[in-house]
């Protein structure tokens, strides 16, 4: 009987040390007319670009936490942390991208966490140019 409870009691503790979440969010965005192009100033080297035949931009955002729960990663979306903001620039026919509030940084458990953000955007294929802040993207065709 001993062993059970030590062997409960070692699961419950080390679930602690294994918590981890995923979730995805889906963004969609209507273009402006005449939007030739497109940039992100998105802070993942984790970034795919396929064209697709829509007029809309989607972004398929997925989400990792190491360190949580699904719980704490739902509050955090529901929080709109993973939101993106959009710029138009109607004169030189842009439109912009950016995170709102992902700058702030996330601490779990009085230690800083890492979060894992992949994005998979389907750009429409009118748009000429699309751009990252942080690096040149190359487009794939699906």
């Amino acid at each position: 009987m001993k062993t059970v409870v030590l062997l409960i009691a070692l699961l419950s503790s080390s679930y602690q040390l294994w918590s981890q979440a995923s979730n995805n969010v889906l963004h969609v965005y209507t273009l402006p007319a005449h939007t030739e192009s497109l940039s992100f100033e998105l802070p993942s080297n984790q970034v795919e670009i396929i064209k697709t035949k829509s007029a809309r931009i989607s972004i398929e955002t997925t989400i990792h936490l190491p360190a949580g729960s699904a719980p704490l990663l739902d509050y955090l979306i529901k929080a709109k942390r993973y939101d993106l903001k959009a710029t138009i620039d109607r004169e030189a026919h842009s439109f912009t991208l950016s995170p709102v509030k992902l700058q702030k940084t996330l601490i779990i458990k009085g230690e800083l966490c890492q979060e894992d953000i992949r994005y998979k955007i389907y750009v429409p294929e009118s748009i000429a140019r699309v751009s990252n802040s942080f690096s040149a993207l190359t487009a794939s065709t699906q």
